[in-house]
């Protein structure tokens, strides 16, 4: 049913950043954590290996792939990785400069050309404002500024990242934005859960990520320091109740994410054997009602536990 997730595109084959209601999400390929270091208990790996990897997911059927300005090297990789592709679809993501109204567009211009240069691509299909905060989105000229980008040419489409519903409401009055993307995983679906057919009224397509929640729905959750032992302690809870060994909670996470609403879902991944798994899980389709409805029920009150933002 979930097979086009992985289906190699068709020429001009293109994502639909006007936020379509779509019924089977695709996967994007996350780069922090090939570009610098990044999660507990991980060490960055080789440039070339890096490289060497988005090349595979590319094979793969792999076509969207997200990136920052402050992702260390990750524009860089990309750009040498998928250097002659022209159905490659990168985005970009940078924080809103503080600087005054009349200085914003510049600024935004300067950020992205900076970011082009570095992916050797002359457009960039989405940029998304990173970390987007309610006061920043009332920023006097902001439409403006964007629309300005999207006329010269230098992106196609723009959306935001941010973390919390009331941020995600306060995106929406922008109307430049076609796409947003945040948290949805199994500890924290409150944005998805409630907020997906108010998107999709809006055209505007939902990406999730932290889909893994930087490898704490995985057997990496044992190397998390002390502090977050409320954290190993839920999902070590909910594992037991799964019954199901460490491998494969990390593709029931995922399978979480499989549901119509959801555009893309964009996974930190770091190896070629993490994409197989991925991807097989994928071809599993989506969680069966019972185990979905089990999932939502643990799913944490507690907001610092599931935001990266607040762990030491």
């Amino acid at each position: 049913m979930f097979s086009s997730v992985a289906r190699r595109p068709r020429a001009g084959d293109q994502l639909n950043f006007k936020g379509a209601w779509v019924q089977s999400p695709r996967l994007a390929l996350g780069t922090a954590a090939l570009g610098m270091e990044y999660g507990y208990g991980y060490c960055r790996g080789r440039i070339q290996d890096s490289i060497s990897f988005i090349r595979h997911a590319y094979t793969e059927g792999i076509r969207y792939f997200d990136t920052a300005g402050g992702y260390g090297d990750a524009e860089i990789l990309l750009g040498r990785a998928l250097a002659g592709t022209t159905d490659a679809v990168i985005c970009s993501k940078f924080p809103l400069p503080q600087v005054k109204a009349t200085q914003l567009a510049a600024s935004l211009e300067r950020a992205v050309v900076h970011s082009l240069r570095r992916l050797k691509r002359e457009c960039l299909p989405l940029l998304k404002l990173h970390n987007m905060t309610v006061q920043q989105t009332g920023m006097p000229g902001l439409d403006d500024a964007l629309a300005t980008l999207v006329h010269k040419q230098r992106v196609q489409s723009v959306g935001v990242s941010v973390y919390q519903q009331h941020e995600v409401q306060a995106s929406l009055q922008l109307d430049m934005i076609r796409t947003v993307q945040a948290p949805y995983n199994m500890l924290n679906g409150a944005i998805a859960n409630t907020m997906l057919h108010e998107l999709a009224s809006r055209r505007v397509a939902f990406w999730a990520r932290s889909v893994f929640l930087q490898g704490a729905l995985s057997e990496q959750i044992h190397v998390f320091p002390k502090a977050l032992q409320p954290l190993k302690k839920h999902i070590l809870h909910i594992k037991s109740e799964l019954g199901c060994p460490w491998h494969m909670l990390p593709q029931i996470a995922l399978r979480y994410c499989i549901q119509p609403g959801v555009a893309v879902i964009l996974l930190g991944l770091r190896n070629r054997i993490e994409l197989q798994q991925a991807l097989a899980a994928v071809s599993q389709g989506p969680l069966p009602g019972a185990l979905r409805t089990f999932i939502i029920r643990q799913q944490c009150k507690t907001g610092c536990w599931v935001d990266p933002r607040t762990w030491p």
